[in-house]
């Protein structure tokens, strides 16, 4: 059988129980009392203690359930009472009601598989013998005991015996628990802030690089120890042709005019005289 066992407040986790069956209770009228409550109402105010205890809470609410829903089915009129009592070492709920009874020949079978007791008032109630067998198994799986007290025609009370553990151990050990709870979502957050820390140091990583671009741009021009006179970085000249006036083909070049003036010499010279 199945146990996965967890720490547990038994007060606080038999009052849900309790409280989730009310409605049955009331559709019967019958007076359906909690008896840590009528306690801590009563004249003189008297410590509750707080039980705890490492039990599989899907088991413990099965057996719990099945015990007051029987005693609401078995109880025509009168009372159901739930209680909480322990020791250092026990722990002891119990489900009392003012119903039928047992016959005491029948109680030593009573948890037997598929064993009902068979009279004219269990005939009209019904059932599958099945209820109180399971829920004998399921509290020797939490390491408890399931046990009855009952006389015919008067009522039956049952008890469901599981261990207790100390309050600071429980204490200690809830504690512990929720420090790995935050443990195990701590990893996602550091890789969150890890991705994020990345981002910045690459966004500064290339801030950096571009101011070092510039500053290496201009370093010549920055007077330092190493470079006292400052190295104004020179700009290519380029020269500029100025463009000179378009000549007119028509116009003789020189080179012309001195070819026609020697011609014209020629024509003025001298026969005979050189």
């Amino acid at each position: 059988m199945k146990n996965n066992p967890k720490i547990i407040n038994v007060n606080e986790f038999l009052k849900d129980i309790f409280d989730g069956l009310a409605t049955k209770a009331n559709e019967k009228q019958l007076n359906y009392i909690f008896m840590p409550d009528i306690i801590d109402e009563g004249k003189e105010k008297s410590l509750q203690p707080i039980f705890y205890a490492n039990i599989d809470p899907d088991h413990f609410r099965e057996v719990v359930s099945n015990l007051i829903e029987n005693a609401i089915k078995y109880t025509p009129s009168g009372e159901v009472v739930v209680n909480v009592t322990g020791d250092d070492k026990q722990i002891s709920v119990s489900v009392k009601d003012s119903g039928i009874g047992i016959p005491a020949e029948d109680i030593p079978h009573l948890f037997q598989k598929f064993y009902r007791v068979d009279n004219s008032d269990t005939r009209e109630i019904g059932g599958t013998g099945l209820g109180l067998y399971l829920s004998r198994r399921l509290a020797e799986a939490m390491s408890g005991n399931l046990r009855v007290e009952s006389k015919y025609k008067e009522g039956s009370t049952f008890y469901l015996e599981i261990p207790r553990m100390s309050s600071s151990d429980a204490k200690q050990r809830l504690e512990s628990t929720k420090i790995e709870k935050a443990e195990d979502l701590a990893p996602d957050s550091l890789t969150s802030e890890k991705i994020e820390t990345a981002t910045e140091e690459n966004t500064e990583d290339i801030a950096i690089e571009n101011n070092s671009e510039i500053v290496d741009s201009n370093s010549a021009a920055i007077a330092t120890p190493e470079n006292p006179a400052p190295i104004t970085p020179t700009v290519p000249t380029t020269q500029l042709e100025i463009p000179q006036p378009a000549r007119n083909s028509s116009e003789p070049t020189l080179a012309e005019i001195e070819e026609e003036l020697r011609k014209k010499r020629q024509q003025l010279s001298i026969p005979g005289r050189e």
